[in-house]
């Protein structure tokens, strides 16, 4: 698998959506935005024709959870993320990317979710 394809398909980003989506029924696919950057370990893996072969990503995501939605959602999502594993993590992960080429073989970290409140304007 190439690291670098990885993060360049669009495909892949949805299918990584829409496996953190299954971390809570409070979560839709559509209000999480992934981003992914290649690691470093996967710049020094190659065979000797050049081609890279497994690798390293980095994936971060911006979960919105809109305006109207239950106050409980982002807490039910944050405890969701909280609670998850790396094995179970990759296992929704690989689920949603069934058919799309690629395939995660290890979840090395889960970073803590941050929740962010939006600010609201103050009128006058």
């Amino acid at each position: 698998a190439d690291p670098e394809a990885f993060c360049d398909s669009q495909s892949a980003l949805d299918a990584f959506a829409a496996g953190m989506a299954d971390l809570s029924d409070s979560l839709e696919a559509t209000w999480v935005t992934a981003a992914c950057a290649v690691g470093d370990s996967a710049r020094r893996l190659a065979d000797d024709d050049g081609r890279r072969l497994e690798g390293t990503v980095v994936m971060s995501y911006t979960i919105r959870v809109p305006a109207g939605e239950s106050s409980d959602a982002a807490g039910a999502i944050q405890a969701a993320i909280t609670d998850t594993d790396p094995a179970s993590l990759k296992s929704l992960l690989n689920t949603a990317l069934t058919g799309s080429g690629f395939e995660v073989l290890e979840v090395a970290q889960i970073a803590p979710p941050v929740v962010e409140q939006p600010t609201v304007p103050q009128k006058g």
